[in-house]
């Protein structure tokens, strides 16, 4: 055997080594990708159904979501809330009694989204953000953060 038969017996080892290396990752790759690919366009679809549910209401609305109550609670409150603090926002504040009439008929399934009207109502001084919480595709009860 001369040593370019040895060079490329050796080549072949090492192509056999980097081709089982590549179906053992693009195994792997198939094993993950694919929760993370369904539920980025499962939400895109959420996004959507949403987005049409409020558009019945006479606005172009831009949606962020699904999110979690806690999630929720920090974007308005600035932290999560106990009951506690519940209590004494209940004693003074009006906006946390609708807060605590939007979370309390929470069931599960339940999705919170952002709410958001596009620029033009905005310029009209009819624009509004706030949250909504979807059951299926019916809007269950919704809660105004700012409006003009």
């Amino acid at each position: 055997m001369t040593w370019k038969h040895a060079c490329f017996r050796a080549l072949a080892k090492r192509k056999r080594i980097i081709l089982l290396c590549l179906a053992g990752l693009c195994a792997a790759l198939l094993v993950y990708w694919p929760h993370e690919i369904t539920y980025g366009l499962y939400s895109m679809k959420r996004r959507a159904d949403v987005r049409r549910a409020m558009n019945t209401y006479g606005c172009r609305y831009e949606v962020r979501g699904p999110l979690t109550i806690v999630q929720v609670e920090v974007e308005v409150f600035g932290r999560p809330l106990n009951s506690g603090d519940m209590a004494g926002l209940l004693a003074r504040d009006s906006f946390a009694k609708a807060w605590n009439e939007f979370t309390n008929s929470y069931e599960a399934g339940d999705e919170f989204y952002f709410f958001q009207s596009d620029k033009r109502s905005w310029e009209k001084l009819a624009g509004s953000r706030g949250y909504v919480r979807m059951r299926k595709n019916t809007v269950v009860s919704h809660i105004v953060t700012r409006m003009n």
